[in-house]
């Protein structure tokens, strides 16, 4: 960019004037140049933060995943972070639990977006690859939703295009705004019955230790039908598990003691993959 710029000063035009006196030669080196400072300020543009999160244990993070990851936020981003379990805690368990791990990560990008506020001072654009359970992801999200100007895309690691990184969904203040007419149109499409037009709340009968008050919202985005299976069995009997040997992985908040069948649930699916 520096000796490009020195083109339409005039620097180099008066070296060009000792070798040839055709004008056509002047004006392409001076586009030449031009483009060249154009392109050099793009490449410098901040193209805001991607922040890599694994949040598996050692034993259970993919190399190969992270590695996609990685190489994905820094092709497509000027600043990458990446948070490691691995890096931050050498030990197996941290003396954290899940709450403080989602906080101090969440510290961890609120850190390097005032920095690059204060380097670019703009709004930078920030997307999360992450690698996390459930539970650690619905954590950090929470967490990072106490900043209500942030805006974050949530990039998805795509098994069907090869392992490319595409972008899964964005998350910002507009959603908690009315839909557009398009955006109106576009969600009675994705529905796996959109005949009915809107899911149907399911009552669960009445049962000991019955908590009436607790809806159970269950989401089901990939194209498997029987992923809500297990969902729906928690939010029926309250348990988290079929038996010793098999646990759904969902928790329910509160003492086990305390826990019993939702009053009702609700099942959202798109009806395609």
């Amino acid at each position: 960019m520096a000796v490009s710029t020195a083109v339409p000063l005039g620097v180099v035009p008066s070296v060009l004037e000792q070798w040839t006196t055709r004008q056509w030669v002047f004006v392409a080196v001076f586009a030449g140049a031009l483009v060249l400072v154009l392109v050099g300020s793009a490449l410098q543009r901040l193209r805001g933060l991607g922040v890599v999160i694994s949040l598996y244990p050692a034993e259970r993070t993919q190399a190969s995943r992270v590695s996609a990851l990685k190489s994905a936020s820094r092709a497509a981003h000027s600043t990458t972070l990446v948070v490691g379990r691995a890096v931050l805690w050498l030990g197996e368990h941290s003396a954290q639990d899940r709450s403080g791990v989602a906080d101090f990560v969440a510290r961890l990008i609120d850190a390097q977006i005032e920095e690059l506020r204060a380097v670019g001072r703009a709004e930078p654009e920030v997307a999360l690859y992450a690698l996390a359970h459930l539970q650690d992801g619905f954590l950090l999200g929470r967490r990072l939703a106490d900043d209500a100007q942030l805006s974050l895309a949530v990039m998805h690691l795509s098994q069907q295009a090869g392992r490319s990184v595409v972008a899964g969904v964005d998350l910002g203040s507009s959603l908690r705004a009315a839909l557009a007419p398009r955006q109106r149109t576009r969600v009675t499409e994705l529905p796996a019955s959109p005949m009915h037009g809107r899911s149907q709340l399911v009552e669960v009968f009445a049962a000991a230790g019955q908590q009436r008050h607790r809806i159970a919202l269950i989401v089901r985005l990939a194209s498997a039908g029987s992923m809500v299976d297990d969902a729906r069995y928690v939010a029926a009997t309250g348990q988290v598990a079929y038996g010793p040997e098999h646990h759904t992985g969902y928790q329910l908040p509160g003492p086990v003691r305390a826990n019993g069948p939702c009053g009702a649930y609700l099942i959202v699916g798109t009806g395609n993959a």
